[in-house]
């Protein structure tokens, strides 16, 4: 498991661009425990509504906190990791867009 990165210490340059491997992707949603930041129950609460607000309203990202961003990120991990699978199609593009914005917001 990686290190944990605070959000101050965080640097645009440690956000992985979108075209990385998932595995990469990953380990930077890993230095973040969404959990342990506002909940777990709130986590998946946050990450569920913001990716169903994502499909019909791509700029609704530039309105959440890097926190938020992180623990959506942090989630989709979680669950992929849980799935055994790689996201793929409108899942990856949702994780790109969160890889963005989080780099926007830093």
């Amino acid at each position: 498991m990686p290190d944990e990165v605070a959000n101050e210490h965080l640097k645009a340059n440690a956000v992985p661009p979108v075209t990385a491997s998932w595995h990469t992707i990953g380990n930077f949603a890993l230095t973040f425990d969404g959990y342990k930041a506002i909940g777990q129950s709130e986590c998946g609460q946050l990450a569920n509504r913001v990716n169903r607000e994502f499909s019909t309203n791509v700029p609704f990202l530039q309105s959440l906190s890097v926190t938020e961003l992180r623990a959506c990120l942090f989630f989709e991990q979680r669950r992929f990791h849980h799935f055994g699978c790689e996201p793929l199609g409108a899942a990856r593009i949702y994780i790109n867009a969160l890889l963005e914005a989080i780099r926007s917001r830093i």
